[in-house]
């Protein structure tokens, strides 16, 4: 069975709570982990040089975030 994952730029009114979820559950240092809200409020809220641009890739039956990459992938808006 093949799995398909649609790349798209993200967007903090659909992308931020699952997001965040990734971070925490992948840093392994859990002090970092416990400042991911901190972060995303300063690459998408308070950055000098404006919200960070950012690619997610989701796998398209469930919608779930696997992977966020920076910048953001030239694939934005296809299923790969």
């Amino acid at each position: 069975m093949r799995m398909s994952y649609r790349v798209e730029l993200f967007d903090p009114a659909r992308h931020r709570d699952q997001l965040l979820g990734l971070w925490a559950g992948n840093m392994r240092n859990q002090r970092i982990a416990s400042v991911a809200e901190q972060r995303y409020k300063w690459l998408y809220e308070h950055n000098p040089s404006g919200a960070a641009r950012t690619c997610v890739i989701a796998h398209v039956e469930s919608g779930e975030i696997v992977v966020a990459v920076y910048p953001p992938l030239p694939l934005a808006g296809q299923i790969v």
